[in-house]
């Protein structure tokens, strides 16, 4: 299994102009107890990006949450893991912008 940073080198060795996205874990009410560990792991993930050129984070974490802070229930199925299509469409505006 390769690093994060051997696959970042392996894709700018074959094509040195491409821009690599890294997506953010997302937060999710079955996971919820996991929030420090996930928000360790996006700032590792954008520390990465920031420190790398053609390397960028798309933060999928803010949109998730609602106003006290935690995951939307409204956008998640039952197993409280996978999002509902509305959550797709959330992560639709915020992927659009990666797409050009």
């Amino acid at each position: 299994m390769e690093t994060l940073d051997e696959c970042v080198k392996t894709n700018h060795s074959h094509s040195p102009n491409s821009i690599v996205d890294l997506l953010a874990a997302k937060p999710s009410p079955s996971r919820w107890d996991k929030k420090v560990s996930f928000l360790a792991l996006n700032y590792r993930i954008r520390q990465y990006a920031t420190s790398h050129d053609n390397v960028h984070i798309v933060n999928v974490w803010d949109i998730i949450l609602d106003d006290t802070g935690k995951p939307r229930a409204d956008i998640f199925i039952e197993d409280n893991l996978h999002m509902n299509e509305k959550g797709y469409e959330l992560w639709k505006e915020i992927f659009t912008p990666f797409m050009d």
